[in-house]
């Protein structure tokens, strides 16, 4: 009965004072920064379920409290957050493709819709910022380099349809017997005529990206022609570098048969 009556008299009085206990409070962290922290941390780790459970309650009831607090913080904070987020990302690289990958797959219809409406509402500042990315890029990392060059040389095979060279040597087959595997694997929608930046893209199942392209039989695992799949060009800008399982063993079988055949 006492501790009722106690807690509902301190309740009235905090309600009744609430700038005199939020002076108090600020006074008493300030003077005693590593107690409280040490107490609270303490607290969390005893009571891991109990604070995550208050946590999810008071997110989802203060939501828009939240999305505000945060909104201000990053608007008075923004070079302090832009140093922590490259930080992270820096340091939990594989942690955040993942996190992409699983993203994308749990949410790849909306993700799809937003990259395209983005797309074609700031058409022109997503092609200048990728042309100047790609000038910086290729002067400091040669694996980005030989991934350019790599396109490149294949756009450039199909589009003439070679019958000789290395594009043709490393693709594994003949560019008509490559073009008709792709026709075979088009949406509806598809043709040959909106191959194009904005249409439809030659899509590496595994990406260029994590392959080390200069080892031989990794180079040629992605170049040949069993590692293309046609995709919708904001689909596979969205993709990033993510990978399936399917991809990777995809991937492993050919460089399996690449390292044989280098070794014969």
């Amino acid at each position: 009965e006492n501790k009722e009556k106690v807690r509902v008299s301190s309740a009235k009085y905090r309600a009744e004072n609430k700038e005199r206990e939020r002076a108090y409070s600020a006074k008493y962290y300030a003077e005693n920064k590593e107690k409280v922290r040490a107490r609270h941390a303490k607290y969390r780790a005893e009571n891991k379920e109990k604070v995550r459970a208050y946590n999810a309650k008071y997110r989802a009831e203060n939501r828009e409290r939240e999305r505000l607090v945060k909104a201000r913080y990053k608007a008075e904070n923004r070079e302090k957050v832009q140093a922590y987020n490259a930080k992270y990302r820096a340091e939990n690289k594989e942690r955040g493709q993942a996190y992409q990958a699983k993203y994308y797959a749990e949410n790849r219809r909306r993700v799809l819709v937003r990259q395209t409406k983005y797309y074609a509402d700031n058409k022109e500042k997503v092609l200048a910022y990728r042309a100047e990315y790609s000038r910086k890029r290729r002067r400091t990392d040669p694996q980005f380099a030989i991934r350019l060059a790599l396109r490149k040389r294949m756009c450039s095979a199909v589009s003439k349809e070679n019958k000789t060279g290395s594009a043709v040597r490393d693709l594994g087959i003949s560019i008509a017997e490559f073009k008709s595997h792709i026709e075979s694997l088009w949406l509806p929608g598809m043709t040959w005529a909106n191959w194009t930046k904005d249409g439809w893209h030659l899509d590496h199942i595994y990406p260029l990206a994590k392959a080390d392209l200069t080892d031989r039989a990794q180079f040629l695992a992605v170049a040949n022609w069993q590692n293309y799949q046609p995709m919708w060009g904001s689909e596979n800008i969205s993709k990033h570098a993510g990978v399936t399982p399917e991809a990777q063993a995809l991937f492993d079988r050919l460089v399996r048969q690449f390292r044989k055949e280098e070794a014969a």
